[in-house]
């Protein structure tokens, strides 16, 4: 019987706990414990943008841009052009000299959903001064038909220097 209770307690107090984490802030994924700042997963404040239209060849071809700005974070996301339905991924990329034994790699990838009418599929990586980040647009899936057009924006709060590779 003292089992079943201390289950029932355990059971109860759980949502209590989840309800406490989300109102203060806290827990997984919010970066609150940490010194660096986490990009946001939507942003509301201002943000200076840069739109470069690509056009793909073939399903296996990259685009690369090099990113660089003084933070605290910069976003790129994806929008189909002209025949809706191909889904198109970004990755962003950093090599940060911060590891003890060597450079340590770090990635963030989003992949589009094929609409035409608006930006989806986003990444985002926090920014500071004198970082450089390699940013490479891709073909995840969709309708196949190339040449394909689609646009990719990169997004900040600050202005970013964004050069294609």
């Amino acid at each position: 019987m003292k089992r079943k209770t201390a289950l029932l307690v355990l059971v109860a107090a759980v949502p209590l706990l989840v309800t406490s984490i989300a109102r203060a802030g806290g827990g997984p994924g919010t970066g609150s414990n940490s010194g660096t700042p986490r990009p946001p997963y939507s942003v509301k404040e201002r943000q200076i943008a840069q739109v470069f239209g690509l056009t793909f060849n073939a399903p296996t071809d990259t685009f690369q841009y090099l990113v660089s700005g003084n933070g605290p974070y910069f976003g790129v996301e994806t929008e189909d052009c002209c025949l809706e339905g191909d889904h198109w991924g970004v990755t962003i990329d950093s090599t940060d000299a911060g590891g003890t034994v060597g450079p340590v790699d770090t990635s963030v990838s989003g992949c589009g959903t094929g609409d035409i009418t608006h930006y989806t599929g986003p990444a985002a990586a926090s920014l500071s001064s004198g970082q450089t980040y390699v940013v490479i647009v891709s073909y995840c899936s969709g309708v196949d038909v190339f040449g394909a057009g689609m646009n990719v924006k990169f997004s900040s709060p600050s202005p970013l220097t964004v050069t294609p590779r």
